[in-house]
């Protein structure tokens, strides 16, 4: 039975990403900012022409912000530290949204993997991967590596040692709260008894069999264990903004005088929102810790991934169809990020997959109007009123 290391990697703090091994993108946007990684020292200019005077020159495999693309869609507008300028498309690897981005987990059989900050096999290594199945997420691909978000660090990766994870593999909780759950070696009661594990333990749900889900457990077992004692956590996510030691850490329990779940951890680490369990505590998840509880104040707003059920839905700038452009139009299926919602609840601010902006002189994020996300019977697949107003 392989063995796999429970994680949750849908997230890239870009705040954070200078503490996993590159430096981050400066300028807002948290874990929903479009991001692009320089392929090798870069400059910026002041318009998409190599002839207009140099803003700044960054660094290779620096993390910039992406703003906007030139008409033709050759040069991209980036944001790096408080410098704005353009270089050309071919200097960066846009990254995909990590909420957006596929999973995959180690397979080397069991040979230790490198985690390089370069795609080059004599670069700096940033981390040593030593467990078989580990789950990453896989944010962008140079030839031969992949650049992998990891609970170890964020580093680039030979792309043979990763395989893909099932499409729709989710987080999810165990409710057995008089007895512990059975995992088992195949979706029967009649197979093996490979693991068990109490109430309220967070896994990775892979896929369903029958009456039973294919599980990862936290110490890294793969099995199954009955569905119905599994439920899955809420797709929302906030990240963390507090300052000081009380904003900065999870604790085991809701009091602030109780134990520290976590060191200090970095402005801008994303976390799963479970739930609110007072005014003054949130119940959330990091991959790194598992389930604790932070200060409600020293969240963000919450965001969320959303599908498209309208044919050629548009993204606009803004919250108005008659004020805004378009920076594309999306077809029905489409997930995006769902980051904020207006005033009149008619609009939702999103992030949006580099690949699908066709407009990008306007921007690579926009507004959608709410009736976008509705299906036939009127309902969605996220709950607005998590959302903060944005606008």
């Amino acid at each position: 039975m392989k063995k796999c290391i429970l994680a949750l990697l849908i997230v890239l703090a870009l705040s954070a990403v200078s503490g996993l091994g590159i430096t981050a993108a400066q300028g807002g946007g948290g874990s929903t900012a479009l991001t692009a990684l320089t392929v090798a020292e870069v400059s910026l200019y002041t318009s998409p022409d190599a002839s207009s005077d140099v803003v700044a020159t960054v660094p290779a495999n620096t993390a910039v912000q992406v703003l906007a693309t030139d008409d033709s869609g050759t040069w991209l507008k980036v944001a790096s530290g408080e410098n704005e300028g353009y270089a050309p498309l071919d200097s960066f690897i846009v990254l995909d949204l990590p909420l957006l981005a596929p999973k995959a987990y180690l397979a080397t059989g069991g040979v230790r993997a490198a985690l390089l900050s370069a795609p080059q096999s004599t670069s700096d290594r940033v981390a040593t991967l030593s467990t078989e199945g580990l789950v990453g997420t896989i944010l962008g691909t140079s030839g031969i590596y992949d650049y992998v978000m990891t609970p170890q660090g964020t580093g680039w990766s030979f792309a043979s040692n990763w395989k893909t994870m099932p499409e729709g593999a989710t987080l999810a909780s165990v409710t057995t709260p008089e007895f512990a759950l059975g995992v088992y070696s195949a979706p029967s009661f009649a197979s093996s008894l490979v693991g068990q594990v109490p109430d309220g333990t967070v896994l990775y749900q892979l896929g369903t069999e029958g009456s039973f889900a294919n599980v990862l457990l936290p110490d890294g077992t793969m099995g199954y264990a009955f569905s119905a004692n599994i439920v899955p956590l809420p797709p929302v996510m906030a990240d963390l903004t507090g300052s000081g030691t009380a904003g900065s850490v999870l604790f085991k329990e809701p009091q602030l005088t109780g134990e520290h779940l976590t060191p200090p951890l970095p402005e801008g680490t994303p976390l799963v929102f479970i739930e609110a369990t007072s005014d003054f505590w949130a119940k959330v998840y990091d991959p790194g810790y598992g389930v604790g509880y932070a200060i409600a104040s020293s969240l963000g707003p919450k965001y969320t991934v959303a599908t498209v059920r309208t044919q050629d839905a548009v993204v606009r700038t803004g919250p108005n169809d008659n004020l805004y452009k378009a920076v594309t139009t999306l077809p029905a299926g489409t997930k995006v990020i769902v980051k904020g919602v207006s005033q009149t609840g008619a609009w939702y601010q999103v992030a949006i997959p580099f690949s699908d902006v066709k407009f990008g002189r306007n921007g690579v994020a926009g507004w959608m109007r709410d009736y976008l996300f509705k299906d036939a019977n009127g309902q969605m697949d996220f709950d607005p009123s998590l959302l903060s107003v944005t606008e």
